[in-house]
């Protein structure tokens, strides 16, 4: 059992909410079938990937979140001491300086 119900990554000016209900927002929009039609722009690509994972990726980073509670954090040796986490109320948050 886990105690976490999503997850937020803030990156430049998006914000992005996945939660384990397989809700998937970017800035406050819904994403529909994000499986089908994933958001993508210059800077930010948000899916989902398989029946797995949920993917958030920029450049230099990319977060996979498992929809159980699992999150894995894959970052580029170029963001190096400028990106901090925070832990709070189950939620990441991810800014570089």
């Amino acid at each position: 059992m886990s105690c976490i119900s999503g997850i937020q990554v803030q990156y430049s000016t998006f914000d992005v909410q996945i939660n384990s209900d397989l809700q998937f927002s970017v800035n406050g929009r819904i994403l529909d079938e994000p499986w089908r039609r994933p958001f993508r722009s210059e800077k930010l690509y948000v899916s989902r990937e398989s029946w797995l994972f949920a993917v958030v990726q920029a450049p230099g980073v990319r977060v996979l979140y498992d929809f159980h509670g699992r999150v894995y954090i894959r970052l580029d040796p170029s963001f190096r001491g400028r990106v901090y986490t925070v832990f709070h109320h189950a939620s990441y948050v991810l800014r570089p300086d």
